[in-house]
């Protein structure tokens, strides 16, 4: 898996970047990743569920600021916890991402 050079959020817990692409079914255990871009670089993040939720119809080539708040005690299971995040989007995709149309002869 050396195309991805993942995120860690434990020692860099936000990050200011644009949302470039997502693949599907990566690794031993078929997990989705998603693919970010800042000044520094790209970079990858697992699809944990909070995020996942969170970037759900989000647009490729959206401007985001992503916080990990920790782990976090599940509502119905307090003893079990997920990863938390926020997802703040600063701005929208810049025009002429989309597919042209092919014309009609």
């Amino acid at each position: 898996m050396s195309k991805f050079n993942f995120w860690d959020w434990k020692k860099y817990p936000q990050f200011t970047g644009t949302f470039t692409g997502q693949y599907a079914k990566v690794g031993q255990f078929q997990r989705n990743v998603f693919c970010f871009s800042t000044e520094d670089g790209a970079f990858s993040s697992w699809d944990y569920v909070q995020l996942k939720k969170l970037l759900y119809g989000v647009p490729f080539g959206t401007k985001l600021k992503i916080t990990y708040l920790g782990l976090q005690p599940m509502p119905d299971k307090p003893t079990n916890k997920f990863m938390a995040f926020n997802v703040e989007i600063i701005g929208a995709p810049k025009k002429g991402r989309e597919i042209e149309k092919k014309k009609e002869e």
